[in-house]
């Protein structure tokens, strides 16, 4: 506020005086400048000088506590990126596992379906030989010479099992 027959504001000091000159902040040089000053203006003076340097301490605490505050709000985010690069760091190696895990379900998958197809072409080659066989049983068994020879094979079943074995080593 400006008072009137002066020609300064209240809380303007002088930093040109000697005695402000070597002053570091506001609340020093209006401190320095009170004490040049008697009486009642002096008095004045030093108020507002304590005033201000209470304003600065104020504010130098606020600052640091917000420094302080916006420093563990940084370390709390450094601290959460690190353990996302590490979830991250996790996941990808979890992921790569499971990829060659899926690769060998694949190769192995094929393998069976090689060994199935391997098992099948066997299995056809099976049946088409017992179907032979069968083929040929039946044309014996319906042959002519297979019906003129049965009252023979029948006879042998009367024969002593001797006999019948010197006669199969016979042949």
């Amino acid at each position: 506020m400006w008072r009137p027959g002066r020609n300064r504001w209240p809380g303007w000091v002088d930093r040109g005086s000697a005695a402000c000159a070597g002053a570091m902040s506001q609340a020093e040089a209006a401190d320095a400048c009170a004490r040049e000053q008697p009486g009642e203006e002096g008095i004045l003076r030093a108020r507002e000088a304590e005033a201000v340097r209470d304003k600065e301490t104020a504010l130098r605490t606020a600052a640091e506590r917000e420094r302080d505050a916006a420093a563990l709000r940084a370390a709390e985010a450094a601290r959460r990126a690190a353990m996302a690069r590490r979830e991250a760091a996790e996941q990808r190696a979890r992921a790569e596992a499971a990829e060659i895990e899926a690769d060998r379900a694949r190769a192995a998958a094929e393998e069976a379906r090689a060994r199935a197809d391997e098992v099948r072409e066997a299995a056809s080659r099976i049946r088409a030989e017992i179907a032979d066989v069968a083929r040929q049983r039946n044309a014996l068994m319906g042959s002519t010479s297979w019906r003129i020879t049965a009252p023979l094979r029948a006879a042998t079943g009367w024969l002593p099992a001797g006999l019948r074995g010197a006669l199969r080593r016979r042949q």
